[in-house]
């Protein structure tokens, strides 16, 4: 596969040069997370993706619970679909663990 073809898909997967998807949440729940050192920029991510609503509508997705914002793996945000995070949690209670 070429390089220029490897990059078309890539910016079509992370519906880059796609057709956007219709919120944060669908961001989040298509591609699983997303990761960025600084929270401005996990939201600018999940814009790019959703059709470029002003940060305010990403901001209050966020605060509506529709997506979930975390700061605990590393020194970097994580913004996962809700719920994921709830299933996770459900998992490690069975399992009698913790994360």
């Amino acid at each position: 596969m070429e390089t220029l073809e490897i990059v078309r898909q890539r910016l079509a997967r992370q519906h880059l040069s796609t057709p956007p998807l219709a919120s944060p949440a669908d961001v989040v729940g298509f591609l699983g997370a997303v990761q960025a050192q600084e929270y401005p920029e996990a939201k600018w991510s999940l814009s790019q993706r959703s059709g470029d609503p002003p940060d305010s509508e990403v901001e209050a997705a966020i605060e509506r619970g529709e997506v979930l914002r975390t700061h605990i793996m590393r020194p970097t945000w994580h913004c996962r679909p809700t719920r994921r995070h709830s299933l996770d949690a459900a998992t490690d209670r069975a399992a009698g663990t913790s994360r």
